[in-house]
């Protein structure tokens, strides 16, 4: 069994994204366990989150189906590479229903310019209501291949730059 190749455009990447302890709810999500594949020629990901609450009254544990889009930015020098995301309950891959009516994240990445780290704004359907979780701290916990984070961020002078 052999591993994605970067040149096919799939390098497969997992973060961990954890509220930020200033603005953490203690009632509320704290942690997100993101694994996405990263097409490079489309730039689009897709994969699975798992929103995890460990809060005195949240009992969430759900997991999303994540579908989204990358560009970089010269605009945002610190966290160039913005990624905007949604993620759909499984259930509904399967359902007659749309999957804006089963949506139940939607997500907004800043990542630096080697992937590895960045913050995250998350908006995630609990208990019937929508809530934020803001300014979260993303750290890249897992690659399929190093070799292949390396390729994909050497490729990124060459990646189309939004903002000119």
């Amino acid at each position: 069994m052999g591993t994605v190749n970067v040149q096919w455009g799939g390098c497969p990447l997992t973060y961990h994204v954890r509220a930020n302890p200033k603005h953490a709810n203690p009632f509320s999500v704290n942690e997100l366990l993101l694994h996405v594949l990263v097409d490079i020629s489309e730039q689009t990901l897709s994969g699975v989150g798992h929103l995890m609450g460990f809060g005195a009254h949240s009992t969430l544990n759900s997991s999303s189906f994540i579908y989204g889009d990358w560009c970089v930015s010269q605009e945002l020098k610190a966290t160039p590479i913005l990624v905007v995301a949604d993620g759909v309950f499984p259930q509904a891959v399967f359902s007659e229903q749309s999957c804006t009516e089963r949506e139940n994240l939607k997500l907004t990445l800043s990542l630096r310019d080697d992937w590895k780290t960045g913050f995250a704004n998350i908006v995630y359907f609990e208990a019937g209501q929508w809530v934020e979780m803001n300014a979260a701290n993303v750290t890249l916990s897992a690659c399929g291949d190093v070799e292949q984070l390396n390729e994909l961020c050497q490729q990124f002078p060459a990646l189309k730059m939004i903002g000119h």
